[in-house]
C-alpha cells in the first residue's frame, strides 16, 4: 500500500513538473516572440552589442540631405527630359502662364480634330495619351516658385534686374530642384522604417540606411526633378504602416496552447487609424505615379501569401558606380546640356531678348523655365528644326488657382509654325532671315552658321551664344543672301518634311513643300499621290475652307 501511495506520488510530483516546464517554455517562447519582433528575418535576435550607435539614421538623413543639396548646386545637365518637361516646366506654365506642355498633361483632344491637328495627334488619343498625369508634383513645385519670389529670390521672368539675387538662386529653378532633393533625401530614413519593421534589428535597419545613402545611382535621381524620385520616401514609409499592421498580428503555437502578442489588442483601436492613414498615401502614389500599383501589388502579395513563412534577404543586383550602367545617363549622349542651359539663361537676362534659336535638341533643355522670356523659340527635335511661336499656342484653363491666372498660353510640340529637316539647312537659314525677331543664338562652337549678321557674345566650354547684328550693310548681305536660297536641295527630303506636316496637321506648308518636290523632279508620283490624299481630305470639310485647292489638284504621272 506504501509503495503505490509513493508511486502515485512521484507520478503527481512528475506530472507537475512537466506543466511548470510547459509554463516556463511558453513564457520564453511568449519573450522571444516580442523580441522576434525586432529581430532578423530568420528568427535570431540581434547582437548584444550594436554596431551603430542609436542616432545613426539621423546622421545619415542630414549628411544626405547636405550632400544631394550640394550636388543640386554644382550641375545644371539633364538626366531624362521627364525632369523638365513633366515637372518644372508644367509648375512654370501654371505660375507665369507660358510655357512647354507635353500631351500628358494636356487635355484630351475633340474626337474630330484630326483635320486641324493632325494625324499624330488623332492617333495620341486614341491610345490614351493625353491626361495621363496628375498635377499634384507640378503644384508642389509651383508652391515653391511662388514662396521664393515672394522672398526676392527670382526664380521667374526677372521683374527688376536692379535687385540681385545669388547665382545659385537665379532664375534657371535650381532652387526647386533643392526642394526636390530635400523630399528625395529622407529615402534612407523611410528605408531605415521599412528593414525595421520587417527585420526588428537597428543594425540590419541602419546598414540599409548607410547602402542607400552612398547609392551613386539614387542620388543622382534624388538630385533630379524626377517624380519617382520624389514619390519614392513616402512609398517606401507607407510600405512600411502596412507591414508593420500585418506583421503585429501573428499567431504562434506551442503544442495546443495558442499564444498571441500584445498588439493584437490595440489593432481594433489604435493600429487601424496609422493604416488607414498609410493606405491614404500609398493611395495617392499610386495616383500621382500609376505604374506604382504594379510594385506595390507585388509587394503586397510577397508578404500575404501563406506560402511565404519566413522573411528573407537577398541582395542580388545592387547597383555600382564601376558597372558602366552611369556612362550614358546624359540624355542622347548630350553631356554639354549643362552648358546649354547656362547659354539659355545668359539669354534669359538679356533686355534685349525677343527669339531664340538653339541648335540642340529641346528636350535637353530646361525650356522656358530657365530662357525665363516670353519669346518665340526655334528649336531641334530629333532630326527636325521646329518653330514655336506665340501665334500656335494654346490657351488652357489653369489649374492653380492660387497663381492668379484664369488661362495659361502654353506652346505644344506637336504644333509648330515652321519645320526643315537637318538635310535642308539653307531652308532654316532663310527662316531665320525672315523673321529678325529671332536675335540670339544657341550652336556649337566652331560650326558653320551665319557668316554675316550675327557674332559672338559669350561662349559656355564648347557652346557659343549669337546676337544678330543691326548694321544696315549685314542686313542688305543677309537680304542678299536669302535671294539665292532654294526651298529644298532635292524632291526626297522636301516630302518627308511633307509627310511630317501633314503629321503634324500644318496642311498649308505640307503643300507648298509637295508643290516644290513636284517643281524638282515632276514624276515623283509619291509625292502627287500624297498631295491627292491632302486635296481629297480638304473636300471633306465646308467649300469655304477648301475652295483655294480646287484648281490645285495635280494629276498622277501614267
Amino acid at each position: 500500500m506504501t509503495r503505490a501511495t509513493k508511486g502515485k506520488s512521484k507520478r503527481r510530483n512528475h506530472a507537475v513538473t512537466q506543466q511548470k516546464q510547459t509554463a516556463g517554455a511558453c513564457k520564453d517562447f511568449a519573450s522571444k516572440g516580442r523580441e522576434t519582433d525586432r529581430s532578423s528575418g530568420e528568427g535570431e535576435p540581434c547582437s548584444e552589442l550594436p554596431l551603430f550607435p542609436q542616432w545613426t539614421c539621423y546622421v545619415v538623413r542630414m549628411v544626405t540631405m547636405s550632400v544631394r543639396v550640394h550636388i543640386t548646386n554644382k550641375h545644371d545637365w539633364i538626366l531624362h527630359p521627364d525632369e523638365i518637361f513633366q515637372s518644372i516646366e508644367v509648375a512654370f506654365s501654371e505660375v507665369y502662364g507660358y510655357g512647354f506642355r507635353s500631351y500628358e498633361f494636356g487635355p484630351v483632344p475633340r474626337v474630330n480634330d484630326t483635320t486641324s491637328a493632325g494625324f499624330a495627334v488623332e492617333a495620341e488619343r486614341s491610345a490614351g495619351m493625353y491626361a495621363m498625369r496628375s498635377f499634384m508634383y507640378p503644384r508642389f513645385l509651383a508652391m515653391i516658385m511662388m514662396v521664393a519670389d515672394q522672398g526676392g529670390l527670382q526664380i521667374g521672368p526677372l521683374q527688376s534686374q536692379e535687385i540681385p539675387a545669388p547665382d545659385w538662386l537665379r532664375e534657371d529653378g535650381r532652387v526647386l530642384r533643392i526642394g526636390h532633393t530635400i523630399v528625395s533625401s529622407l529615402l534612407p530614413s523611410a528605408t531605415y522604417r521599412l528593414t525595421w519593421k520587417l527585420y526588428g534589428c537597428d543594425d540590419v535597419a541602419n546598414m540599409a540606411a548607410i547602402l542607400v545613402a552612398l547609392s551613386d545611382h539614387l542620388t543622382i535621381l534624388g538630385t533630379h526633378t524626377l517624380i519617382n524620385s520624389f514619390l519614392s520616401p513616402f512609398f517606401f514609409l507607407g510600405i512600411a504602416g502596412i507591414i508593420s499592421l500585418k506583421k503585429n498580428t501573428p499567431e504562434r503555437h506551442l503544442g495546443s496552447i495558442k499564444l498571441h502578442t500584445d498588439s493584437d489588442k490595440e489593432l481594433g483601436s489604435v493600429s487601424n487609424f496609422p493604416s488607414l492613414v498609410w493606405g491614404v498615401v500609398l493611395g495617392l502614389v499610386c495616383y500621382i505615379r500609376v505604374d506604382a500599383c504594379l510594385f506595390l501589388g507585388v509587394i503586397v502579395m510577397s508578404t500575404t501569401l501563406p506560402i511565404q513563412s519566413n522573411l528573407t534577404t537577398l541582395l542580388g543586383q545592387f547597383a555600382r558606380s564601376e558597372d558602366g550602367s552611369v556612362k550614358s545617363w546624359a540624355f542622347g549622349n548630350h553631356g554639354d546640356s549643362g552648358e546649354v542651359n547656362m547659354a539659355l539663361s545668359f539669354i534669359g537676362r538679356q533686355r534685349d531678348t525677343t527669339g531664340v534659336f538653339l541648335d540642340y535638341p529641346v528636350y535637353m533643355t530646361g525650356g522656358y523655365s530657365v530662357l525665363c522670356r516670353d519669346v518665340p523659340i526655334i528649336g531641334k527635335v530629333q532630326h527636325e528644326y521646329r518653330e514655336w511661336s506665340q501665334k500656335e499656342r494654346t490657351r488652357l484653363p489653369s489649374t492653380l488657382s492660387l497663381a492668379g491666372r484664369v488661362e495659361v498660353s502654353v506652346a505644344s510640340f506637336s504644333k509648330v509654325a515652321f519645320l526643315a529637316s537637318e538635310k535642308n539647312w539653307l531652308l532654316l537659314i532663310r527662316r531665320l532671315i525672315d523673321r529678325p525677331v529671332y536675335n540670339y543664338a544657341i550652336v556649337p562652337e566652331g560650326k558653320t552658321f551665319l557668316r554675316t549678321g550675327f557674332s559672338m557674345v559669350k561662349r559656355f566650354e564648347s557652346v557659343a551664344v549669337l546676337r544678330r547684328n543691326d548694321s544696315a550693310e549685314e542686313n542688305a548681305a543677309l537680304q542678299t543672301l536669302r535671294r539665292k536660297i532654294p526651298i529644298g536641295p532635292n524632291a526626297s527630303v522636301l516630302e518627308g518634311e511633307a509627310r511630317t506636316l501633314l503629321t503634324l496637321g500644318n496642311i498649308d506648308m505640307a503643300v507648298e513643300r509637295l508643290h516644290a518636290a513636284l517643281g524638282l523632279e515632276p514624276t515623283r508620283t509619291s509625292a502627287q499621290w500624297l498631295l491627292q490624299s491632302v486635296f481629297k481630305a480638304e473636300k471633306r470639310k465646308q467649300p469655304t475652307e477648301s475652295s483655294k485647292f480646287k484648281d490645285q489638284t495635280p494629276r498622277v504621272a501614267n
